[in-house]
This record gives structure tokens, C-alpha cells and sequence, in this order.
């Protein structure tokens, strides 16, 4: 199972590190002006244009326009990260920005596809006209919905990447229904040294021994508790 999750790293590696290029010379180049980018760029972006006839990179829609500004501002920033992590290998903390990053391309990548393959591009002045030039477009865009909900996967269920710390459901929505009345959050017992929510939590949620001062309505974002 590691080495299988090593071999997962090592394409996650690669495809961030490979996104950053085709981000900057690709991507960046219909949102930024013309005289941002030297000719070698712009004869690269114009021999993509012609070969494939992507209608996205040629008439910009606003909505596919946005989606590149996210690419800029939100996962260039990410892709130096991710492969820093992935090279590392097991950094457990990079689960929650790579779940965030993984469902946000996701949910981009989707309509793109979608829309080669069934919009009306005749009133393009470049756009796919036939089945086989649609596909060969969806095969550009498909390793970036498929990689990403790999990576998704991936962090949800595989077990390097899990959580050490075990939680119950039941336990966990028992635990927060008892202390909707915040009047209890404070009601300290100095006598015996912890409070009687946290009594009530350790029986719930699997209260670490540790540590004995918080507070259980709040238990489920504090890691001095194991609810989670």
C-alpha cells in the first residue's frame, strides 16, 4: 500500500509541476495583455490555437475567463506547494488545501468538457466542427478533471493521508445536540479541576487525557479533543 501511494505522489508531483509552464505560456496568455508575452509565446498560443482549434483560447466567454483568473490567482500560487508535499511524501497537511483544490478544478473542468462536446461552434471563427477534433479537445481537458478527483480521492480515503486521531458520528452529533445551551460552556468544577462538559465529552467524543482545560460545546474545532 505505501509504494502504491508513493507511485500516486510521484503523478501528483508531476502533473503540478508540469501545470505551472503550461499554466504561465498557455492559460495567462488570453488574460494578460499582448505586450506581456515575448513572440516565442505568443507563436506558441497561435500554433495550439490553429492545431486544435480550441474556440475557448481564440473568443474568450467571459465564464471561461473567470475560470482563468482562479487558475492565476488561486492554483498557480498552489502548484509550487503541491509538489514541494508530494515530493516529500506523506505530508498530511496538504489533505485539506489539496481536497479544496481538487473540487474547485474539478467543478471548472466539467462544464469545459461538456461544452466541447455538445456547443455549436459554427459561429466561431475557430472551433471544432466534427466529432473527431471535439475529442481530440476533450482529450486536453480530460487528465484535468481525472487527476484532480484522483487527488480527491486520494486524500479522502487513503490511509496515509487520514487522520491519527479516530471520531464517531453518532458521538460527534450527540456531543454538539447536548451543548446547543451554551449556559453549561462555562460551569467550571475547581474542585475535582475540569468541567463537567468535559465529563460529558470524554464519554462522547474520546477526550484526550492530557489535557484537561476546554470547552466541550467547542470541542469538535479545538484539538485539545479528539472529536475529530
Amino acid at each position: 500500500m505505501a509504494s502504491f501511494t508513493r507511485v500516486l505522489e510521484w503523478v501528483f508531483l508531476l502533473f503540478f509541476a508540469f501545470h505551472v509552464p503550461i499554466t504561465v505560456l498557455f492559460d495567462l496568455q488570453i488574460a494578460l495583455p499582448a505586450s506581456f508575452s515575448p513572440q516565442a509565446v505568443k507563436d506558441l498560443s497561435k500554433w495550439y490555437m490553429n492545431t486544435f482549434k480550441d474556440p475557448f483560447m481564440i473568443e474568450t466567454p467571459l465564464w471561461f475567463l473567470t475560470f482563468v483568473y482562479c487558475e492565476a490567482f488561486l492554483h498557480l500560487p498552489f502548484f509550487p506547494v503541491a509538489v514541494y508535499a508530494f515530493y516529500q511524501g506523506g505530508c498530511k497537511w496538504i489533505r485539506i488545501p489539496a481536497i479544496i483544490y481538487s473540487t474547485h478544478v474539478s467543478t471548472c473542468v466539467l462544464p469545459i468538457i461538456v461544452e466541447l462536446l455538445f456547443a455549436d461552434f459554427s459561429s466561431f471563427k475557430l472551433g471544432p466542427l466534427n466529432l473527431q477534433e471535439r475529442l481530440a479537445l476533450v482529450a486536453l481537458y480530460a487528465p484535468y478533471l481525472l487527476i484532480p478527483l484522483l487527488l480527491l480521492n486520494t486524500m479522502l480515503y487513503n490511509p496515509h493521508y487520514q487522520s491519527e486521531e479516530k471520531w464517531d458520528v453518532m458521538s460527534l452529533i450527540n456531543c454538539l445536540i447536548s451543548k446547543i445551551d451554551i449556559r453549561g460552556y462555562f460551569n467550571f468544577n475547581l474542585v475535582e479541576g475540569r468541567t463537567t462538559e468535559e465529563k460529558h465529552c470524554k464519554s462522547l467524543c474520546c477526550l484526550r487525557r492530557t489535557q484537561r482545560v476546554a470547552l466541550c460545546g467547542k470541542c469538535i474545532w479545538m484539538t485539545s479533543y479528539a472529536c475529530i
